[in-house]
């Protein structure tokens, strides 16, 4: 992965929520060609920039930050439009029963669940391969 992966995602990502480079230079307090110019790698994007794109973007800052596929990004999209349609009860339905799977899962592989409770979304469930844990 390298800096300009990074950036054609953020382009790509930024362009897939129709966001435009007016709107995220604003909430950076800056100019459309300075924005322009950090979109393109000419000028460095700080971390707390990094933070405000990630949260007008509505994605997580991690994905954000790599290389990742554009049919993910649509993924990603589809999953969380699906999961905002849903009603509060049908959200920790959905929920408990992605735990109860990735709990199965991890009792064959032998990891263990590691669940954040304070995610904006719900429940979110991390799987790190480095040491088998989810």
């Amino acid at each position: 992965m390298d800096v300009q992966s990074v950036l054609r995602g953020l382009r790509f990502i930024r362009a897939k929520n129709n966001v435009t480079v007016e709107t995220l230079a604003k909430s950076l307090r800056c100019d459309e060609k300075v924005y322009s110019q950090k979109e393109s790698g000419l000028l460095p994007i700080s971390t707390e920039e990094w933070i405000i794109i990630a949260q007008r973007l509505d994605f997580p800052l991690g994905l954000l930050l790599t290389d990742i596929p554009s049919n993910l990004v649509d993924d990603y999209f589809s999953l969380v439009q699906g999961f905002k349609a849903l009603k509060q009860k049908e959200r920790t339905t959905l929920i408990v029963t992605l735990q109860v799977l990735l709990s199965a899962q991890c009792a064959q592989t032998k990891c263990k669940p590691k669940v954040n409770k304070t995610s904006a979304v719900g429940n979110v469930i991390y799987l790190d391969s480095s040491n088998g844990t989810v």
